[in-house]
Protein backbone atom coordinates (compact mmCIF):
# COMPACT_ATOMS: atom_id res chain seq x y z
CA UNK A 1 0.00 0.00 0.00
CA UNK A 2 2.85 2.30 0.75
CA UNK A 3 3.82 2.03 -3.28
CA UNK A 4 0.07 3.15 -4.17
CA UNK A 5 0.46 5.98 -1.41
CA UNK A 6 3.61 7.32 -3.11
CA UNK A 7 2.51 7.10 -6.91
CA UNK A 8 -0.44 8.83 -6.04
CA UNK A 9 1.43 11.52 -4.35
CA UNK A 10 3.53 11.47 -7.57
CA UNK A 11 0.39 11.99 -9.73
CA UNK A 12 -0.78 14.67 -7.04
CA UNK A 13 2.30 17.31 -7.74
CA UNK A 14 1.62 16.33 -11.52
CA UNK A 15 -1.94 17.70 -11.54
CA UNK A 16 -0.97 20.99 -9.37
CA UNK A 17 1.89 21.55 -12.10
CA UNK A 18 -0.71 21.11 -14.64
CA UNK A 19 -3.42 23.51 -12.32
CA UNK A 20 -0.09 25.92 -12.66
CA UNK A 21 0.78 25.88 -16.18
CA UNK A 22 -3.03 26.03 -17.05
CA UNK A 23 -2.82 29.63 -14.84
CA UNK A 24 0.08 30.59 -16.91
CA UNK A 25 -1.37 29.77 -20.13
CA UNK A 26 -4.87 31.73 -19.24
CA UNK A 27 -2.74 35.31 -18.65
CA UNK A 28 -0.81 34.89 -21.79
CA UNK A 29 -4.55 33.68 -23.84
CA UNK A 30 -5.73 37.63 -22.32
CA UNK A 31 -2.66 38.83 -23.73
CA UNK A 32 -2.81 37.33 -27.12
CA UNK A 33 -6.56 37.95 -27.28
CA UNK A 34 -5.32 41.83 -26.63
CA UNK A 35 -3.40 41.39 -29.28
CA UNK A 36 -5.99 40.32 -31.59
CA UNK A 37 -8.80 42.45 -31.22
CA UNK A 38 -5.90 45.60 -31.92
CA UNK A 39 -5.08 43.68 -34.37
CA UNK A 40 -8.56 42.96 -35.99
CA UNK A 41 -8.37 39.73 -35.84
CA UNK A 42 -11.23 36.82 -34.95
CA UNK A 43 -10.58 35.22 -31.64
CA UNK A 44 -11.35 31.51 -33.13
CA UNK A 45 -8.26 30.20 -35.76
CA UNK A 46 -9.43 27.01 -36.45
CA UNK A 47 -5.50 26.41 -38.13
CA UNK A 48 -3.92 27.18 -35.26
CA UNK A 49 -5.94 24.99 -32.87
CA UNK A 50 -4.78 22.21 -35.66
CA UNK A 51 -1.52 23.89 -35.48
CA UNK A 52 -0.81 22.84 -32.22
CA UNK A 53 -2.56 19.60 -31.95
CA UNK A 54 -0.34 18.40 -34.65
CA UNK A 55 2.90 19.86 -32.77
CA UNK A 56 1.69 18.51 -29.57
CA UNK A 57 0.92 15.09 -30.77
CA UNK A 58 4.10 14.51 -32.13
CA UNK A 59 6.02 15.84 -28.91
CA UNK A 60 3.63 13.09 -27.19
CA UNK A 61 5.29 10.23 -29.48
CA UNK A 62 8.44 11.52 -29.72
CA UNK A 63 8.01 11.82 -25.11
CA UNK A 64 6.75 7.78 -25.63
CA UNK A 65 3.09 8.44 -24.82
CA UNK A 66 1.25 5.29 -25.92
CA UNK A 67 -1.74 6.21 -26.46
CA UNK A 68 -3.73 4.04 -29.40
CA UNK A 69 -4.79 7.61 -31.17
CA UNK A 70 -2.62 9.94 -30.25
CA UNK A 71 -3.99 12.69 -32.38
CA UNK A 72 -7.26 12.43 -31.34
CA UNK A 73 -6.16 11.98 -27.23
CA UNK A 74 -4.44 15.35 -27.21
CA UNK A 75 -7.16 16.85 -29.28
CA UNK A 76 -10.03 15.27 -26.29
CA UNK A 77 -7.42 17.05 -23.76
CA UNK A 78 -7.06 20.58 -25.21
CA UNK A 79 -10.71 21.16 -26.85
CA UNK A 80 -11.52 22.73 -23.30
CA UNK A 81 -8.54 24.36 -23.02
CA UNK A 82 -8.80 26.00 -26.60
CA UNK A 83 -12.65 26.86 -25.35
CA UNK A 84 -11.01 28.39 -22.26
CA UNK A 85 -8.88 30.51 -24.44
CA UNK A 86 -11.47 31.75 -26.51
CA UNK A 87 -13.70 32.57 -23.60
CA UNK A 88 -10.85 34.54 -21.94
CA UNK A 89 -10.24 36.69 -25.39
CA UNK A 90 -13.71 37.02 -26.50
CA UNK A 91 -15.82 37.10 -22.96
CA UNK A 92 -18.25 34.43 -24.31
CA UNK A 93 -18.73 31.60 -21.76
CA UNK A 94 -17.25 28.25 -23.19
CA UNK A 95 -19.51 25.52 -23.57
CA UNK A 96 -17.92 22.10 -25.00
CA UNK A 97 -20.72 20.47 -26.95
CA UNK A 98 -18.31 17.26 -28.29
CA UNK A 99 -19.46 13.93 -27.57
CA UNK A 100 -18.22 12.81 -23.82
Amino acid sequence: MEGLKYWRGVLDGLDTTIVRILVQREVVSKVIGEIKIEDGLDVYQHSREQEIVNRLTLLYSKLGGSHHDPSGYIARIYRPVFGQSKEIQDGVPYQDHSEA
